[in-house]
């Protein structure tokens, strides 16, 4: 009798840990897929210009050729390239923005927290005399200009990860009944 029920009990325990496996695998697509649609929106809103943040000013990105028509350009659209996501299997968790994926990426970074911030261009004779020969003239007596803070990774956020919980409790029991997501 006592080895029928260890022979059950053993039974039970390999099915208790098959199971776990599977829902923990099920949780660990279900947060992938996720994180792959947020990475997906959030570099389609910042191409699109859906983030509604400060526009770029001429003199940002004139860069000396003459500009036919003034179009609305959205600020900050070579940023959308740079939006990674990553998944932490051990914890179950999604790091989705601007994430180095090496050493060599720290650059973007940088770029990025000075767009985050506010700052001051300061003019002297030099940079003036630069500008002009590029077609931007500078009023006489103006010494600086102020680029406006842009809360990218804020303002990504915002707008991506409103249904993600949702989202992914959907993919979770759709993974378990053994759909394909």
């Amino acid at each position: 009798m006592i080895r029928i029920a260890a022979k059950i009990h053993g039974d039970a325990v390999a099915m208790m840990r098959k199971a776990d496996g599977e829902i923990r695998k099920a949780m660990l697509t279900a947060i992938k897929v996720e994180a792959f649609q947020l990475r997906k929106q959030a570099s389609a809103d910042i191409r699109q210009d859906k983030l509604h943040l400060p526009p770029i000013t001429e003199l940002q990105y004139k860069n000396g050729r003459k500009q036919r028509k003034k179009k609305k350009r959205a600020p900050l659209k070579t940023f959308s390239k740079w939006v990674r996501y990553k998944v932490n299997p051990s914890e179950l968790k999604a790091h989705i923005g601007f994430i180095l994926e090496n050493p060599d990426a720290r650059w973007r970074a940088q770029v990025i927290e000075r767009y985050q911030r506010a700052s001051r261009i300061y003019y002297d004779a030099g940079l003036i005399k630069k500008l002009h020969k590029r077609g931007i003239h500078i009023r006489k007596g103006t010494t600086s200009a102020v680029v406006p803070a842009r809360d990218v990774v804020g303002a990504m956020m915002n707008i991506t990860a409103r249904d993600s919980g949702a989202n992914i409790t959907k993919n979770f029991h759709r993974k378990l009944k053994g759909e394909r997501i």
